[in-house]
């Protein structure tokens, strides 16, 4: 059972039957890696009606008892009844509402993601800071150099500098009136559940976009600076078996903070391997098996989900990055599955296996 609150009061029970709470349409959208979203229409007669503020109010989702979501109204609009249209955010996007002052950063990862939750804190009322909870997420080299002459916003700052580059994701709940963050290298455990061809899958989508897809590399640092002096003379990098598979394809990615030679060929290296890898996708949209059946472990965003499909020869584990659930309607909560991106070795095998054919 779900219940919405707003400022500790409650403005949504399906169990009380005054119009006092109720609300209409309220939908839960949750993603990887993002603030996520609930959206509601409020009736005139509810008891929040008067009383929700705009970027101030503070949301909460309960389920069986226990918070499940926290976000902020951003935008509330009258329709032609007079019931308001409710949008939320959740409270990660707290990340944009301070700003990153000009900054040069030597040090390890871990350290640079407490210096911009630090910097946040200091320019936002105590109600949007964040205490972090924990990181996991590092460079192989203990070592990062960031720098910005720009100011851009935390969270903004924190996807170009640290997501984009190391991976990671990011994690946001309250307890006890405290916001916590945590940076994370694994998005979350393995599902006990199985989303099967038949059973419980509703759409399989298998694409195949080589629009980012390089195979041959040209780092540069800043004024210019490239590998030559640490890569025997050649300024490029080359990932040979993405080279025997789709050609040489030639891309320059610029690292204007980079001042060494040896760190922009570590960086060079990492987006070369991220960027070749761009080769097939899957995307798997399935339903909740733990609404019809309590014996069966509720999906969240994060998990590993074995996903089975006979007819399409799959049987991968694939992370959850999205969740839709419809608080009055949870038999249409929905999940999405992927995408998720095969190596270069398993395209290999897969060529081998068509010639041997």
């Amino acid at each position: 059972m779900f219940t919405v609150w707003v400022d500790g009061e409650c403005v949504y029970s399906p169990v009380i039957t005054d119009i006092d709470y109720k609300i209409i349409s309220p939908v839960l959208t949750v993603e990887l890696n993002k603030a996520g979203s609930f959206e509601f229409i409020l009736p005139q007669g509810n008891r929040g009606y008067s009383s929700i503020q705009k970027m101030k109010s503070l949301v909460t989702i309960m389920e069986d008892g226990s918070d499940i979501w926290w976000g902020r109204v951003t935008d509330d609009q009258k329709d032609y009844f007079n019931r308001k249209h409710v949008y939320c955010e959740g409270i990660l996007t707290y990340l944009m509402d301070s700003i990153v002052r000009p900054y040069d950063h030597q040090d390890d990862l871990p350290v640079l993601f407490r210096k911009f939750i630090n910097d946040h804190n200091s320019h936002v009322d105590q109600g949007k800071q964040f205490t972090i909870e924990s990181i996991t997420v590092t460079d192989p080299n203990n070592y990062v150099h960031y720098s910005s002459t720009q100011y851009p916003k935390t969270l903004d700052e924190i996807n170009e500098k640290l997501i984009k580059t190391h991976g990671g994701y990011l994690f946001a709940d309250r307890t006890g009136g405290v916001n916590y963050i945590s940076y994370l290298a694994s998005s979350g455990s393995v599902s006990t559940q199985v989303i099967e061809f038949g059973k419980n899958m509703l759409d399989l989508t298998e694409h195949i976009d080589a629009r980012d897809l390089i195979t041959v590399l040209i780092p540069i640092g800043k004024n210019n600076l490239t590998i030559a002096s640490v890569n025997n003379g050649k300024d490029y990098l080359e990932n040979t078996q993405a080279v025997n598979l789709f050609g040489r394809i030639e891309r320059v990615i610029k690292w204007d903070d980079v001042t060494q030679a040896s760190n922009l060929k570590t960086k060079g290296n990492t987006a070369l391997t991220q960027n070749a890898n761009l080769a097939v996708g899957i995307t798997v949209t399935a339903v909740d098996l733990h609404l019809i059946d309590v014996d069966e472990s509720q999906i969240e965003v994060g998990q590993q989900v074995r996903t089975v499909s006979v007819p399409h020869g799959i049987d991968i584990y694939l992370p959850c990055t999205k969740k839709v659930t419809y608080l009055q309607e949870p038999e249409k909560t929905a999940f999405t599955l992927g995408t998720t991106i095969k190596g270069l070795t398993d395209r290999q095998i897969e060529i081998k296996k068509g010639l041997n054919k």
